[in-house]
C-alpha cells in the first residue's frame, strides 16, 4: 500500500505518489496482471482540521473556545435560579403582609363567624353566605 499526493509530471516525466516514482514502480510490473486501487482522502495540501470536544457535554467544535451548548444550558439554568429566587422574595413580602394584617385582625373585636370561627357557625347556603365583615 502506497500512501502520499499523487503528482504530475514528476522528475522523471511521470506520475510521482509521495516519494515514489509511480511510472518506475509501476514498470517492475511490466506484462503482470496487477490491481491497482487508488482511493482520493482528499486534496493533496490539505491539512485535516483538528475537531475539538466539549469535556463535559460531549459536543463536538471545530475550534477551542467555549461550548456553546454548555454556555445555553448555563444560561438557562442561572434564568430559572434568578426568577426562583424572585419568587422566593416575593412570597416572603407577601407572608409579611398577610401575617401583619392578621396580627391586627386579631386585636380588633369581630363578631364576623368566619374571622372568629365558634363551634356554632351558621349554615351556609350559598357561596354567597360566606362574606366576611372585612370584605
Amino acid at each position: 500500500m502506497l500512501r502520499g499526493p499523487l503528482r504530475y509530471p514528476s522528475e522523471s516525466g511521470g506520475w510521482q505518489l509521495g516519494e515514489v516514482d509511480f511510472s518506475e514502480h509501476l514498470a517492475k510490473y511490466r506484462d503482470h496482471e496487477v490491481v491497482v486501487i487508488i482511493a482520493s482522502i482528499g486534496k493533496a495540501g490539505e491539512v485535516e482540521k483538528e475537531k475539538y470536544v466539549c469535556g463535559i457535554c460531549g459536543s463536538a467544535m471545530a475550534e477551542l473556545r467555549e461550548c456553546p451548548r454548555c454556555k445555553m444550558q448555563i444560561e438557562r439554568t442561572a434564568k430559572g435560579l434568578r426568577t426562583r429566587h424572585r419568587r422566593e422574595v416575593l412570597w416572603r413580602e407577601i407572608d409579611e403582609i398577610v401575617e401583619k394584617k392578621w396580627e391586627e385582625t386579631d386585636d380588633e373585636d369581630n363578631e364576623c363567624w368566619l374571622c372568629n370561627p365558634t363551634d356554632s357557625e351558621p349554615g351556609i347556603e350559598t357561596w354567597r353566605d360566606l362574606e366576611c365583615c372585612n370584605t
